[in-house]
């Protein structure tokens, strides 16, 4: 429950409310005025916060990559945005693309690793993959992924840095 008051020892209003975590929060104002207007945006916050949420409650790894690389063209190098989204188009999302981001565990992406550098690619027999193509595969998947827990709190922690 969030309440307004005003301070005894100095001329402020204090707005005193939980976040979305339980962590308590006081935030100062000069007015009563100020200090309701504050609480009001700190309430629309809030539900905006859950409707985003809810919102990407189902988003699969799938759209979640589409979005990151939306995103972050034109904040990475170019060469850097390529080789990410040229990683997770072929290799990451045919693999991983059905699942929840909210649901992928270490075991998914050791399992993806797995497969991979079992996998061969190029004609006939192929090439088994290289150590660099699988660790720009993985890098590519835990960018994704750490913007999913760090942006968007999804996750807890990252999956892709528990495998080695």
């Amino acid at each position: 429950m969030a309440t307004i008051w005003k301070r005894k020892d100095r001329d402020c209003w204090v707005v005193d409310y939980r976040d979305g975590t339980g962590k308590r929060i006081r935030l100062t104002a000069l007015t009563r005025e100020d200090a309701e207007d504050l609480l009001a945006e700190k309430i629309q916050e809030a539900k905006a916060e859950t409707t985003r949420e809810l919102t990407l409650r189902d988003v699969t790894v799938k759209q979640y990559a589409e979005r990151w690389s939306e995103r972050v063209k034109g904040e990475i190098e170019e060469k850097t945005w390529r080789s990410y989204t040229q990683n997770l188009d072929r290799h990451v999302v045919p693999a991983l693309g059905h699942v929840k981001v909210r649901e992928i565990t270490v075991s998914h992406v050791a399992r993806f690793l797995a497969e991979k550098r079992k996998a061969r690619y190029g004609v006939g027999e192929g090439k088994p993959y290289s150590q660099t193509a699988l660790r720009l595969m993985k890098a590519a998947l835990s960018t994704v992924l750490t913007d999913a827990l760090e942006l968007d709190g999804l996750l807890k922690r990252n999956p892709a840095l528990a495998v080695t």
